[in-house]
């Protein structure tokens, strides 16, 4: 058992089996017990760049020397997207609480499921206009605009 703690301990890396690890915990709680791993994986992930960038750069060399068009390695742009559950809530929470405050694309920014906010937006502009559309149908559309119909001989 000793062992086994000296290991997680020294690797930076939680024991996934140890009770204290399990249970009900929020999503701040869980990011501070997997730090240490957090920190691996991002000097890893710093390491892994540097290697495909430098493999990029050999590669679009030995492309442009066919002339036809020139490669700059230095225009790739690598992202790597960490693994981890996200609280939807925070999110969410966030998104409401800037309300009025900044743009619509902006807020929809913030939300981690929506990947192109822009897109997002413009879906939500013509729901907009179909809800606008049904309710013209219903009758209520023209009620206030056809004046032609009035009686006005009551007064």
């Amino acid at each position: 058992k000793r062992l086994q703690n000296d290991i997680h301990k020294y690797t930076n890396t939680p024991d996934l089996n140890d009770e204290q690890f399990s249970g009900v915990q929020s999503g701040e709680a869980m990011k501070y017990k997997l730090f240490g791993l957090e920190q691996v994986r991002a000097i890893k992930e710093r390491l892994f760049k540097k290697g495909l960038m430098k493999r990029y750069k050999l590669l679009l060399n030995n492309v442009n020397l066919t002339g036809l068009k020139q490669h700059n390695y230095a225009d790739l742009t690598i992202t790597f997207t960490p693994n981890l559950p996200k609280s939807m809530m925070e999110s969410i929470n966030a998104f409401n609480a800037l309300s009025g405050g900044v743009s619509e694309s902006t807020r929809l920014s913030l939300l981690d499921f929506i990947d192109n906010p822009k897109e997002e937006l413009d879906k939500m502009h013509e729901e907009e206009a179909q809800r606008e559309k049904q309710a013209d149908k219903r009758g209520y559309g023209e009620a206030f605009e056809n004046h032609a119909n009035v009686d006005d001989s009551n007064g």
